[in-house]
């Protein structure tokens, strides 16, 4: 029990040190420059079985109102309405790209090098390849207004390879997808502004820009096999000294799971595509165009696998031994050895204890939503609520860890598809 009280202690500790810097630092603000540029954007949506939300993620791409810009949705052998419902949309900006088996629905990152290779090709017989900007879009993905306009002021900076936009969630009236909002919209954000500092921002997918002069370096496929392949090319570019960016003030909204097992599904596949991305550390530890702080940063970020993998069984040893405590006190109140007052104010201690970092974030997070966001946030009662909440929900993304090192250790590389939801 010793050991597991020290390993406790020193998870809780990382854990507090990482909220403290996530708090104290100021937004990233690049120095103000004149800018004047128009690039030219092309937007790859990968598409399999997306006919509830591909009409109008194309038709939200069109609204943005920029001419210099090409729309290219990707059919992954759907099976439902997608193609026909990409077809409705007439505009010459929309250009449908269509994969037939057995090459398609290999996973997301081989539909989008299927389409870089054809971007390339035609990029270089037009001149063109140091004007285009290749964008990331989900099915479910709809950039905010001023998306374009902040992506235009990054790449403004010929280092600058890559950018990624901040993540809202719309379905927030549910409980489970306004704890993502959460997520997304406020803790993963202070986490990417910890990384502006350090220069080690993370590309996330959805929302993701990248000049296409800086992927060919990469090769043929810039997008690796690892189930996590926004990470793994944030890893490449890193590696050939890019600079990436973050986008605070241009979010991507897309639908949150409301279903609890499709979202310990879609983590367990992140998980496992982080634990393929441990291939990359070797070289990361010889890079010399990383600097020492990005490296402790990825370093984390790729030992979060094995780190929450320890932290649950370290977690249900503590409640164990707690539970045990209560028990016993509770023995100990029948007897009239201890009274029940001391049990409830150890619970209320213990209920106010782990729900300190949530309280802090959803509270952050009902402050965030009303700076920047053409969303309206949810209210600060709920956003109170959110907080009680927050605990369980980390606790229910375990089983996630535990799947994902089942399927890495078991050869499973199969892509574990996110259902979409109806839109009204």
């Amino acid at each position: 029990m010793g050991a597991i009280m020290y390993i406790s202690l020193l998870i809780i500790a990382v854990y507090f040190f990482y909220i403290t810097l996530m708090l104290a630092l100021p937004i990233y603000k690049e120095k103000k420059m004149k800018r004047s540029q128009k690039l030219f954007f092309i937007f790859l949506i990968p598409c399999l079985n997306e006919e509830r939300v591909i009409e109008r993620t194309i038709t939200n791409l069109l609204k943005l109102n920029y001419q210099n810009m090409l729309i290219i949705p990707i059919d992954d052998a759907s099976d439902d309405r997608t193609v026909e419902r990409i077809k409705k949309i007439k505009d010459k900006r929309v250009r449908l790209l269509k994969r037939t088996k057995p090459n398609a629905q290999q996973g997301k990152g081989a539909a989008l090098n299927d389409a870089y290779k054809r971007v390339l090709k035609k990029a270089k017989s037009l001149n063109m390849i140091d004007q285009i900007i290749i964008g990331i879009v989900d099915g479910d993905g709809k950039l905010g207004k001023n998306v374009i306009k902040e992506a235009n002021a990054a790449f403004f900076k010929k280092s600058v390879c890559a950018a990624q936009c901040r993540v809202r969630i719309i379905n927030t009236n549910k409980l489970l997808p306004f704890l993502q909002d959460v997520e997304f919209f406020t803790m993963i954000s202070d986490i990417q502004n910890i990384r502006s500092y350090i220069k080690s921002v993370g590309l996330g997918g959805n929302g993701q820009f990248t000049r296409l002069r800086a992927m060919i370096p990469l090769g043929k496929n810039p997008w690796g096999n690892s189930l996590l392949e926004d990470y793994d090319m944030t890893l490449r570019l890193l590696l050939l000294g890019g600079e990436i960016k973050y986008l605070p003030n241009a979010a991507v909204y897309q639908q949150g799971l409301s279903s609890l097992k499709k979202l310990i599904y879609q983590r367990s596949r992140w998980v496992q595509g982080n634990i393929q991305c441990l291939k990359y550390l070797k070289r990361i530890e010889n890079s010399k165009k990383i600097k020492r702080d990005a490296k402790v940063d990825i370093y984390f970020f790729l030992a979060q696998p094995l780190m929450n993998l320890i932290g649950s069984l370290v977690f249900f040893a503590s409640w164990v031994r707690i539970l045990y405590f209560l028990i016993s006190l509770s023995r100990d109140c029948l007897k009239g050895d201890a009274s029940w007052l001391e049990v409830v104010l150890y619970v209320i201690v213990l209920i106010i204890l782990t729900s300190i970092p949530g309280f802090i974030f959803t509270i952050r997070h009902f402050f965030n939503t009303r700076r920047v966001s053409e969303q309206k946030g949810n209210s600060f009662f709920q956003c109170l609520l959110a907080g009680l909440a927050m605990t369980g929900y980390n606790v229910i993304m375990i089983p996630s860890v535990w799947i994902a090192y089942k399927r890495y250790l078991l050869g499973e590389n199969s892509w574990l598809k996110t259902e979409r939801e109806t839109e009204n």
